[in-house]
């Protein structure tokens, strides 16, 4: 049901597909406009559990970010917390919003937090260094 919902109402710059069955989701992200981020082609994987929505859905990203809020491993740090109300067409949102609103005092990379807070010119230098050379629109054809 989720899944058809989405499919009527995507957010901006955002795909969603079936990666092997209904509980494993890839989606891709292209990069805001207004971000060290833009028009990079950002895939993830969404896996839900058997009760879902009573418990979150773990996302993370497939391609390298150079962001405080996102592990070198992909995994994704956000300060929402989950309720069942809360749809994929919203997380999606808030884990989109974050690339132009990094959350710093919130890390999963503390050094990475340390430049975006010190020197915030080197930061979106290397984010758009590892944007061009990790997020390139070739990944788009990975979940056509």
């Amino acid at each position: 049901m989720e899944y058809k919902n989405f499919q009527m109402e995507t957010p901006k710059g955002c795909k969603v597909g079936f990666a092997e069955n209904l509980f494993h989701w890839e989606a891709i992200m292209i990069g805001p406009q207004d971000s060290p981020y833009a028009d990079g082609v950002f895939l993830l994987n969404i896996h839900f559990s058997d009760v879902h929505p009573l418990q979150s859905p773990i996302v993370n990203f497939k391609t390298k970010v150079y962001h405080p809020n996102i592990g070198r491993d992909g995994r994704i740090c956000l300060a929402v917390s989950w309720r069942p109300s809360i749809s994929i067409f919203q997380l999606l949102l808030v884990i989109y919003a974050r690339f132009s609103t990094p959350e710093p005092d919130d890390p999963l990379d503390i050094e990475i937090a340390h430049i975006y807070k010190t020197q915030r010119i080197l930061f979106e230098e290397k984010a758009r260094s590892w944007t061009k050379k990790y997020a390139t629109a070739s990944q788009k054809n990975a979940i056509n």
